[in-house]
């Protein structure tokens, strides 16, 4: 007998997938626009991307309950303005790679996106052409999720990651994959440059908390910070080479 548990849930999310898609080929882009272009006037003018910049580009991006929240979105622009970094990864997509592709725009750096769902990749890949000439250099690449024994993570075998890579944006894989997001440090870490960056997301979980303290044990990344804000925000720099 097949659980209902092992059927449900990816009945869910083609339903949840399928209505967002439809939601972004309804809606009106013109509030997305305007947001961008206030983000970008905050950024030159005030060096952050203010609360109501934020506010119109996460209501026109819709995805409430996925989306990142302000807190997180605060706490990753000040350390991109900070670092500046030359190439940003993002594993996952959506309305946080808009807003590192605003920071792109300003800093000057190329922004690289993995995403394993091909509604997702292609609603964020049209949302940064429809906007192309007011954002920086970004891509979503369509990379389904492999088994990597003790863990899922993008397959990343056709070689189109940067060969190094300065700051590193991690919210996803989703938390109800096998593994979480535990396959970026051991897929990525010979590609991070000298005191990269990695900030991530959803930081009050206990899965996150665990994965960051393993890397930390495992591959040497050291934790630098801890904000409580919102879904909590773990930041950690890769070893010094």
């Amino acid at each position: 007998m097949i659980a209902l548990s092992s059927i449900a849930k990816p009945v869910y999310l083609d339903i949840k997938n399928s209505a967002f898609g439809l939601r972004q080929a309804l809606l009106s882009h013109s509030g997305m626009t305007e947001g961008i272009v206030s983000a970008k006037r905050d950024l030159r003018e005030l060096g952050c991307i203010t609360s109501p910049s934020f506010t119109a580009m996460a209501r026109s991006w819709g995805n409430e309950s996925y989306a990142v929240d302000f807190n997180f979105i605060d706490t990753l622009g000040r350390y991109l303005m900070e670092r500046r970094p030359r190439t940003v990864l993002e594993t996952g997509s959506g309305l946080s790679t808009i807003i590192l592709s605003i920071y792109g725009a300003v800093l000057g750096f190329q922004t690289v996106a993995l995403e394993h769902g091909k509604l997702w990749q292609l609603a964020a890949s049209k949302e940064l052409a429809r906007n192309k000439e007011l954002l920086g250099e970004a891509e979503v690449l369509h990379r389904p999720l492999v088994d990597f024994g003790r863990y899922k993570w993008f397959d990343i075998r056709g070689g189109e990651l940067p060969s190094s890579i300065d700051f590193v944006l991690c919210d996803g894989p989703q938390a109800t994959t096998k593994g979480g997001r535990s396959g970026l440090i051991p897929n990525v870490r010979d590609r991070l440059s000298h005191d990269a960056l990695v900030i991530m997301d959803d930081g009050a979980r206990p899965g996150e908390q665990a994965l960051a303290k393993s890397w930390c044990a495992d591959y040497g990344l050291s934790m630098l910070s801890y904000y409580d804000r919102g879904r909590g925000t773990i930041v950690l720099s890769a070893p010094r080479h």
